[in-house]
């Protein structure tokens, strides 16, 4: 299920640039270059949801997973606006998980139920009684 998308969502298309002799490895897999052309690969096209959309759901839970590893609920507990302005637009998520939860910084795939499906860049910034918290940063230019 993919996100009602507003005029504040944005796509996100990663590149990433290659030679013959790169071995890529992206989500935990190895990725042979051999099998690309053109110097760069789309590995995945993504429309993120806003910050507006994100705000609407604090408090709602996400299934988070790492590619053939472990696999936990996340909480959203905090969304905060960096910038936002005419050239960028700038904010972050805060997500708790369970207090033994591995503090792994990696691109982790989320579930929701309304936003869908989303591979985030999750990394582990504290940790107390109550779990691991991990944050994610979104920074757009808009020029």
């Amino acid at each position: 299920m993919s996100p009602e998308l507003d005029g504040n969502s944005w796509p996100v298309c990663v590149r990433i640039p290659f030679s013959k002799f790169t071995k890529l490895f992206y989500s935990g897999r190895f990725i042979d270059p051999a099998i690309f052309s053109g110097g760069a690969m789309v590995v995945e096209q993504v429309t993120f949801p806003s910050l507006v959309q994100f705000t609407e759901h604090l408090g709602s839970t996400f299934a988070a997973s790492l590619d053939g590893g472990e696999s936990f609920n996340i909480e959203l507990v905090e969304t905060e606006s960096k910038i936002s302005n005419s050239i960028q637009d700038s904010f972050s998520l805060l997500f708790k998980a369970p207090v033994e939860a591995q503090p792994h910084q990696a691109i982790y795939d989320l579930e929701h139920s309304v936003l869908g499906n989303l591979p985030l860049f999750l990394v582990p910034v504290r940790k107390d009684s109550d779990g691991l918290y991990f944050e994610a940063v979104f920074n757009r230019l808009l020029v």
